[in-house]
């Protein structure tokens, strides 16, 4: 470990390494784990408004930082070292801090039409339900424990706005579950769920259809359960339903499925198909679809 640290200081400037070591004297630096090498630390700064996760490659010395500072190693590594030095030459694996440092955890419930928010933090004496900022709770405006915010917290306040909790609407979901889905504490009405802004789609599946095949449009298969605003619950994760490209036309025809016949197949297969291809997922679910269109891709085509 001492060579360790020698390496980051060596590579730290003078300016750098004192904010490290102020860090460290603050009591802002925690260990979160280790595995295989690698020691993640959680360094707090703002009085836990902000928080960054400095990992140490102790068999490789290489390092990072959740951080944007264009130092490098930057203040908050230089204090992880610092601090999981320390806590080595006193017998312990992690540094851990004097007092308890809470975590943000966000309870979503199904509400009618929106789902609704409440924030808590997390902390060893209990639960502190969220009503202020942050910023007023880490500035002791309002009474609180203290916490620890990532990047991910912030960026949920900043969705949230003045509303700070209750229902929500559904124009600020896309930029919420951008910030949610790296947050690691998320419940729906009570049970664990992880959150993803990749959204859910549509898609087109092909079926056989006396005299011919039939598009229909149908929901992602791996959509579990809708929910009233716009979301959907896929094995466990929580999914905006995105919205097609394709035009109202399109939308009706296909929720009623288009039916083409064995004579429509050549268009089916060398237009139709290609052309919704680009805008939706299409799964081909018909019994002799591969024998047509192997067929049609073996003719011969006119140049």
């Amino acid at each position: 470990m001492k060579a360790y640290l020698d390496r980051v200081r060596e590579a730290c400037s003078k300016s750098v390494w004192s904010r490290g070591v102020e860090l460290t004297r603050a009591d802002a630096v925690r260990g979160i784990s280790e595995s295989d090498g690698e020691v993640a630390l959680q360094v707090t700064t703002r009085g836990g408004m902000v928080s960054h996760t400095a990992s140490l490659y102790l068999e490789d010395e290489e390092w990072e930082c959740s951080c944007r500072d264009v130092d490098d190693p930057c203040e908050h590594v230089a204090a992880a070292c610092i601090a999981l030095h320390r806590a080595r030459k006193s017998g312990e694996r992690l540094p851990t801090t004097s007092e308890s440092i809470g975590t943000l955890r966000y309870r979503l419930q199904r509400g009618r039409p929106n789902l609704s928010i409440e924030r808590e933090i997390v902390h060893q004496g209990g639960v502190h339900l969220l009503e202020s900022t942050l910023d007023a709770l880490a500035k002791g405006r309002v009474p609180g424990p203290k916490f620890a915010a990532s990047q991910a917290d912030l960026a949920v306040e900043r969705c949230l706005g003045t509303r700070r909790r209750g229902m929500v609407p559904p124009g600020i979901l896309p930029p919420l579950f951008a910030a949610l889905e790296r947050c690691p504490d998320v419940t729906l009405d009570g049970r664990a769920v992880s959150v993803s802004s990749e959204p859910v789609l549509p898609q087109c599946r092909l079926v056989n259809a006396p005299g011919g095949f039939r598009l229909i449009l149908v929901r992602d298969p791996n959509v579990d359960e809708v929910l009233g605003d716009g979301v959907a619950i896929c094995a466990g994760t929580l999914r905006l339903r995105g919205e097609t490209r394709l035009s109202g036309r399109e939308l009706q025809d296909l929720a009623r499925g288009r039916f083409f016949s064995h004579a429509e197949v050549a268009e089916l297969m060398t237009e139709v198909l290609p052309e919704l291809r680009r805008r939706i997922a299409v799964e081909i679910e018909a019994d002799n679809a591969a024998g047509v269109i192997h067929e049609v891709d073996s003719r011969p085509r006119s140049n």
